[in-house]
């Protein structure tokens, strides 16, 4: 977990402006404490862990955004900051519910229960906000359509490249049944994580 709580701390001191990012993500750490019931109780406990598959900081990815041409870049910057600023107080106290593992290409997700969530509506806003302006370039950039390709308000548990695909599905089973099995003997709280406010993250 100290390694985890050194990555936590590295997000948080990265810039919040790059003049040549091409792109952005958004993402939301989960809480001190339910980062560490994610994985002490589903990641390590479960019997999960395989060797060489080193746990993820856990965060959810809220919104993202590529293809960002070069005028343009200094007007997203400001939205983005902007929006951030405005609304992290909006994040406090939300949570989303664990739902299900899947393993796409070299990673496995841990996916929610996010529909009814108030964080569906805090990304529409942001995503009205950025539909709204005009940019240098003219040209227009939606959240759906030109998102890097993460799952929606998912939490990357592992990255599984170069390990063998028997202990990666191994992992994998073992993280579905032990969420199965949680749902079935569990309240609804042991299946909820709590959120952070949002980090920005520029990639160019």
């Amino acid at each position: 977990m100290f390694k985890k709580l050194i990555q936590a701390t590295l997000l948080m001191l990265l810039p919040l402006s790059h003049v040549t990012a091409k792109g952005w993500m958004m993402t939301c750490p989960l809480t001190a404490k339910t980062d560490d019931h994610l994985y002490r109780d589903f990641v390590q406990n479960c019997g999960a862990r395989v060797e060489g598959i080193d746990p993820q900081l856990f965060e959810i990815v809220f919104a993202s955004l590529k293809y960002v041409v070069p005028q343009d870049n200094a007007a997203m910057t400001q939205i983005v900051e902007k929006w951030t600023a405005d609304h992290k107080a909006d994040f406090q106290g939300l949570s989303l519910d664990l739902s299900n593992m899947r393993l796409d290409q070299n990673e496995i997700f841990a996916t929610t229960t996010f529909l009814t969530s108030k964080l569906y509506s805090l990304r529409d806003s942001l995503q009205s906000q950025i539909h709204s302006t005009s940019f240098p370039s003219g040209k227009t950039y939606d959240l759906d359509a030109n998102s890097y390709d993460y799952h929606l308000f998912s939490i990357i548990i592992a990255d599984t490249k170069g390990i063998e695909n028997p202990r990666v599905l191994r992992a994998l089973h073992t993280l579905k049944d032990r969420i199965e099995q949680a749902k079935i003997v569990y309240s609804d709280a042991y299946m909820m994580v709590q959120l952070e406010h949002p980090v920005i993250k520029f990639i160019s």
